[in-house]
């Protein structure tokens, strides 16, 4: 049964402008939500704006907002403290947003957007709907998220999908530049299971795709921020360098690891090329003045 096809007088395009009704009002999760898109559900089971609207109201029936406490801890899940208190002994003692869910109603919302997945297999958007939700659920420790994304990633490289995001066509592009902003949640997590999660998939994507110079400068980062390894790190920044002169980030990162290491030849060498790809004019005239004084 394709969308807009209901087995009842009440059409699917006339269920969904009562739930966008509801919803304007109430918010996808609130009072007379959950009533419509049972209806909805029972009337048109396959609709894929029905789908998605009963993934989105389980997820969020699914978790409840708490407050966690991370001593000595300056972020959580790449967010700052709502709360920072002093104990006895002056540690600082930050709490964070947090949230806990229910596996049950979790369980019922995955089970929605996976049968979306299912029914419309060229619609990335539902994909990366699920992943957002398994990215929240399971915090620090994103293995099911990891795994999920390379095996999204692989159908991507077969050149099997024609993709779609909100009803229109998007291609490699689009695909490439989403993967990205999961690395960056990854590494903004900041736990040794998201660093491991940032990792594993800029290799992948790496492998795949050589001369995308965004994920050797993930790995870059991994081992200069992560690894604390310089000597790894501008190994990564050298092959990005070799593919595009100019990449600023290869070059910035060249020039914060020589200063940070002490030292100045590897800093005259990165920072002439620094101010000529930089565009902060701030930032060209500190180097400038740094390189007049090496």
């Amino acid at each position: 049964m394709m969308a807009g096809i209901c087995a009842s007088a009440q059409t699917n395009e006339e269920f969904k402008a009562q739930y966008e009704r509801q919803t304007s009002a109430v918010g996808p999760s609130g009072v007379g939500v959950e009533y419509i898109v049972n209806r909805w559900e029972k009337a048109c089971p396959d609709s894929r704006e029905m789908l998605e609207a009963s993934f989105r109201l389980y997820f969020l029936k699914s978790r409840e907002e708490t407050l966690v406490v991370k001593p000595g801890m300056d972020k959580y899940m790449g967010g700052d403290p709502v709360l920072a208190l002093t104990d006895s002994l002056g540690n600082k003692v930050n709490w964070f947003t947090d949230y806990k869910y229910n596996d049950r109603i979790f369980g019922k919302a995955v089970r929605y957007i996976d049968k979306a997945a299912e029914l419309y297999a060229d619609d990335i958007d539902v994909r990366f709907f699920k992943l957002d939700a398994l990215l929240a659920y399971e915090k620090d420790s994103p293995d099911m998220v990891c795994t999920d994304l390379a095996a999204l990633i692989d159908l991507e490289a077969s050149g099997k999908q024609n993709w779609k995001a909100g009803g229109e066509p998007v291609g490699h592009d689009y695909f490439m530049a989403a993967v990205q902003d999961f690395c960056r949640e990854f590494f903004k997590i900041a736990s040794p299971a998201s660093y491991e999660a940032f990792r594993t998939i800029s290799e992948k994507m790496n492998k795949l795709y050589p001369s995308d110079t965004a994920w050797l400068n993930n790995l870059g980062s991994y081992w200069y921020s992560v690894q604390k390894n310089s000597s790894k790190a501008l190994s990564y920044y050298k092959k990005v360098l070799k593919i595009s002169p100019k990449d600023y980030t290869a070059i910035k990162n060249s020039v914060l690891i020589a200063r940070k290491d002490n030292n100045p030849k590897l800093e005259k060498k990165f920072l002439p090329l620094l101010i000529e790809v930089t565009p902060s004019q701030g930032e060209k005239i500190a180097a400038e003045a740094r390189l007049k004084q090496l």
